[in-house]
């Protein structure tokens, strides 16, 4: 399947409405921890679910399966227009899930959504520890969300 880039968005959201009511998930992925959000396009309201923690591109391909996920969403980061060579990891990841599920995905920016993330969970007063375990997947439901509002 496709995986689509942030200047290609429209054909991406062509396709999620062609296949209308479905699931989406928002990835932020690191080389450690894969932070997960998804929801579906009825209701249109993202839930953060609990990460990955050193786990195989297969057993994440898995679990989205499992949730029958029909498209992703990918935070990258980037300068500009121009995905960063450091990122080039994450995109292959999100080439791998795409092609294990046969669904496409989006390549999004995903500046200061981490440092979001933890800024909202320090308001919660969480701890520095609890943070780091749920950090990533309020990334990932930050990115959804903002895709959510172009839909």
């Amino acid at each position: 399947m496709n995986l689509f880039y942030p200047s290609e968005k429209e054909k991406f959201i062509m396709h999620i409405r062609q296949n209308h009511p479905c699931k989406i998930a928002a990835l932020d992925i690191g080389r450690k921890k894969v932070g997960l959000a998804v929801c579906n396009t009825i209701v249109k309201a993202s839930v953060a679910r609990a990460g990955f923690i050193n786990c195989s591109l297969n057993h994440i391909a898995q679990k989205l399966k499992e949730e029958d996920i029909k498209a992703i969403i990918v935070g990258i980061s980037m300068i500009g227009d121009e995905i960063i060579e450091s990122a080039l990891y994450i995109k292959n990841c999100a080439i791998t899930i795409c092609s294990k599920l046969d669904i496409p995905g989006l390549l999004v920016n995903e500046a200061f959504t981490t440092s979001m993330a933890d800024s909202i969970l320090r308001l919660e007063g969480m701890h520095r520890r609890k943070r780091n375990q749920m950090d990533d997947s309020i990334a990932a439901l930050i990115m959804l969300d903002e895709f959510l509002e172009v839909l």
